[in-house]
């Protein structure tokens, strides 16, 4: 499990890479006034079996779910060689949401093969990456507690007074830094 120090530095570098991945699909501020940075000690269960480990969130959420997960692709946007989306994921054949994401990809560091999969936007990241044996490591950097009052709570099924959880992560790609994302999970 990744530990983080507990500084005032990290809790606003926490925030500023939040904000800077919400921008442009989310209010930044409403969303980071309702988030706050915690350790990954101070994760309850299920979400320390969620959020705190190196996997791709994809078979995080296969193997707690017991069945495959589907993607939805919210919002999207191409900028030069970067491609960034807001994501729910679903358990199969359903519309309950287990995951409610944002993902921004240098696609310059990522295989023309994966690539293209990506932008036909009909598989998780994580399942992708995977098949094509893209050389990976996920690295959690922070993890967020994420308020009921947040507008990011409305993509998620759960109980209107409880709190979300989620995890700021970087996948590295043949050691480069490809991907950065926000993964926030409902544990329900």
């Amino acid at each position: 499990m990744i530990q983080r120090d507990k500084s005032p530095t990290q809790d606003q570098s926490a925030l500023a890479a939040f904000r800077s991945l919400i921008s442009g699909f989310l209010d930044a501020d409403a969303c980071a006034d309702n988030c706050k940075r915690i350790s990954a000690d101070k994760l309850s269960d299920p979400f320390t079996e969620l959020l705190a480990h190196e996997n791709h969130m994809t078979t995080v959420l296969q193997s707690f779910y017991g069945q495959p997960v589907e993607l939805t692709v919210l919002n999207q946007v191409a900028e030069a060689s970067y491609y960034t989306r807001m994501i729910n994921l679903s358990k199969q054949g359903s519309e309950h949401v287990v995951e409610f994401g944002i993902v921004r990809i240098d696609l310059s560091l990522i295989p023309d093969s994966a690539e293209n999969e990506i932008l036909d936007r009909n598989a998780p990241l994580g399942d992708i990456l995977i098949r094509h044996d893209v050389l990976r490591h996920v690295a959690p950097q922070w993890y967020l507690q994420i308020a009921p009052a947040s507008p990011i709570q409305s993509y998620l099924n759960i109980k209107s007074d409880a709190h979300a959880y989620g995890r700021i992560a970087t996948i590295y790609c043949d050691g480069r830094p490809a991907i950065e994302l926000l993964e926030v999970v409902s544990g329900q």
